[in-house]
Parts: structure tokens; C-alpha cells; sequence
């Protein structure tokens, strides 16, 4: 007689808290961001105009890229985003997103990286170049997708409202996830040029005008996508900043893992301010509602995105979407299922002037624009 009793291991309860323990010092960090795994460190983007690499418990090892000559910390402009990208794991090349000195144009800049990770400031190369009509709403967000391609969050230009109503026009850029393919190959490495992926949904696209659609779009309806996110899965995660009232958390599946979520995807944007109507005028048919949004009547302003997190970080919020907000500054998740959330909570406290969750192989890290970065740890600093 078999006598064998089956059993499985119950999950990981959800803790009610999370322990925030500050490793690092930076200036006005805005990003962390990890090229590998296998490293050993991360980068660290300063708003200021510097990146800097930090081994995991918050050791500064070098300032990597200093371009304090070309941005300058104002409002929402200056350094905003960094990504890495490569097609042989052999060479690495570094994009930067940021606001030039002016404050008039968003660059997309490259820069090759040497062994030891730092960036060869004589191998710059401008990827693209895009003028901003106002000084806020820059957007700033690189993310090199699964399918490798590069991903850009542009934001609708600025001023409050919309009022060029850009977000939704597809013969402009602002307001937009772009994609292209940076060409980082030396064949086809010249100043100032990118490949628009043939795949890409406005490809030889008109409008109802017969204005022809700028091939680099993604997806439209965005106010101001400060942080966007890919799982695992391939979805992807946008937390869009809000006007007045409202803050929203925006999820577009993927067909495939190794391709990105959001192809042809509307968000809304300006005819909705998150699923309340912003500009009655404007109609948004068959547009992807937020999944989750809050109002500004709880303290917050300005939503600071957000990673779904890794089982190997914190086991037991797998799949939990973590975010916070740049007023209220306390830490926040949602668990979304099936394009619904089942579970909200909220974590810590107040941790400051919050601009940024992120995540690499080594911790969930918050990063305060004044200076502190803290890891997010389950209670008593468990991790699985």
C-alpha cells in the first residue's frame, strides 16, 4: 500500500511592510539601471549630467560618463535615462536620454563601453535629436526590449493640457513609446542615424488629414511616461504622470515573450486623464484604459514607476508591479491579473522625494532625487 503523502510548499505570504535600508549617496539620481548580471555592479544616473557605477552594496567604483557640458539640471530637464545594449555580449554600447543645456531638445546619445564598464566619451555618437516645445514633460526612459530593439518614452511636449493636442497626432513624436533599431553595427554606425524597424505599426501610415505617420512610433496617448517597464512576460508597464487629478498605471500584453507589449497601442491621452474625460472633444476609440489609478486627493502628485518584481528579489511579491509617488513618497504595489488588480497595498512610509523604483539582479532600489538610495527587503532583510 503506498503510503506517500503529497505535499507542496505554500506560498509566500505578502508581508504587510517592507524594510527600506539606504546604501548609497548619489546626486539627484533619477535611474539605476544593470547591463548584466554577471557584472557585479550597476549604474547610477544623476540627473546633473553624470552616470556612475556602484558595486551592489552602494561602493561608488568610477563616474562612468560625465556630460555636465552638454545638460543641466532644471525642472524636468537633464539626465534622464540610460539603457545598454548589445548583439554579440562582446561589445556594450550605452544610450542616454537627456535635455540639452537649453532645454529645447531631447538627445538620444551612444557611447561605446570599455572592458572595465566605463564609456569611451571620444566614441558619442547622436542617435537622434527631438525638439521640445516647452520645458516639461520630457519624458526621459530608455529600455532596450526583448526583442532588442530600443524603446524611448517621450512625453507630450508639455504646457498643461496638451493644448497641441500632440499626445495622439502620429505625424509628431512627443507623447509616444518610439522604437527603432539604433544600428550599432559598425556597416551601418554614422552620425546621427537609426533604423525604424520595417515592423513597426505607422510604417507608411497616413492620417485622416494625409499627413504621413512618423515610423519610430510605438504607441500614442501618453502625457508623460517618466518610467516605463518590461516583465517578463514581454508586457509593458507604463506609469504615466497625471495632470491635476489623477495618476495612472497603464499594462499593454505581449504575444510572446520575446516580443514587447504596446504595438499600435493607444493610451488615451488627452482625450482621458487616466478613465476620467480630460478633453471632451477628443475621442479615443478602442484606447487600453489604465489598470489601476489613484487620485491626488491621498497626497500624491507624481507617479514614480516601477518594476514587476523577480522571484529571486522578493519572493513573495513575484509579480507585483511596485511603485511610489514623488509627494507622498511611500511605497506602493498592485497584483494584476487578467488586466484587473486583486490586491493594493502600501509598504513603507514616507522615503523622501521619490523619483524612481527600479530593479536589478540584486535588490529592488528606490532612489530619492535629493540624494538617498535605499534597498527594499521582506521583513527582518529576508530574501529567498
Amino acid at each position: 500500500m503506498d503510503t506517500t503523502v503529497e505535499t507542496t510548499t505554500p506560498p509566500t505570504p505578502v508581508p504587510d511592510a517592507l524594510e527600506a535600508t539606504q546604501v548609497m549617496k548619489a546626486r539627484q539620481p533619477v535611474a539605476i539601471v544593470e547591463r548584466s548580471a554577471d557584472d557585479g555592479f550597476f549604474y547610477v544616473v544623476e540627473k546633473q549630467g553624470y552616470v556612475s557605477r556602484y558595486s551592489a552594496d552602494g561602493t561608488k567604483l568610477s563616474d562612468a560618463l560625465n556630460i555636465t557640458n552638454r545638460t543641466k539640471s532644471s525642472g524636468e530637464r537633464g539626465l534622464l535615462g540610460l539603457a545598454f545594449r548589445t548583439e554579440d555580449n562582446l561589445t556594450w554600447y550605452a544610450y542616454v536620454n537627456y535635455s540639452d543645456r537649453e532645454g529645447l531638445t531631447s538627445h538620444i546619445d551612444e557611447y561605446v563601453l570599455n572592458s572595465a564598464g566605463d564609456f569611451i566619451a571620444e566614441s558619442r555618437r547622436v542617435v537622434m535629436t527631438i525638439t521640445q516645445p516647452y520645458t516639461n514633460h520630457n519624458g526621459g526612459d530608455l529600455k532596450v526590449g526583448p526583442d532588442n530593439m530600443l524603446y524611448i518614452a517621450m512625453g507630450d511636449g508639455g504646457s498643461g493640457g496638451d493644448p497641441q493636442r500632440y499626445a495622439m497626432k502620429t505625424n509628431n513624436l512627443l507623447g509616444k513609446i518610439l522604437r527603432i533599431d539604433p544600428a550599432p553595427t559598425a556597416a551601418t554606425r554614422n552620425a546621427e542615424t537609426y533604423n525604424i524597424p520595417p515592423d513597426n505599426p505607422y510604417v507608411g501610415i497616413t492620417d485622416s488629414k494625409g499627413n504621413p505617420a512618423q515610423g519610430e512610433i510605438w504607441s500614442i496617448g501618453l502625457r508623460n511616461p517618466w518610467r516605463i517597464h518590461f516583465d517578463n512576460t514581454g508586457a509593458l508597464w507604463v506609469a504615466d504622470v497625471g495632470q491635476n487629478k489623477w495618476e495612472e498605471i497603464s499594462v499593454a500584453a505581449s504575444p510572446s515573450t520575446d516580443s514587447a507589449g504596446g504595438r499600435a497601442v493607444n493610451f488615451g491621452w488627452s482625450a482621458f486623464e487616466g478613465t476620467q474625460v480630460m478633453n471632451p472633444e477628443m475621442t479615443a476609440e478602442n484606447h487600453l484604459p489604465p489598470v489601476f489609478e489613484y487620485s491626488h486627493d491621498g497626497g500624491g502628485c507624481s507617479i514614480s514607476g516601477g518594476v514587476v518584481v523577480h522571484t529571486d528579489v522578493i519572493a513573495a511579491l513575484a509579480g507585483w508591479y511596485i511603485y511610489s509617488d514623488y509627494c507622498d513618497g511611500k511605497i506602493s504595489g498592485i497584483n494584476v491579473r487578467n488586466q484587473s488588480v486583486v490586491e493594493s497595498r502600501t509598504f513603507t512610509e514616507r522615503l523622501g522625494s521619490v523619483v524612481a523604483v527600479q530593479q536589478t539582479s540584486t535588490g529592488i532600489y528606490v532612489l530619492d532625487i535629493d540624494g538617498p538610495v535605499y534597498r527594499l527587503t521582506a521583513p527582518n532583510g529576508a530574501r529567498p
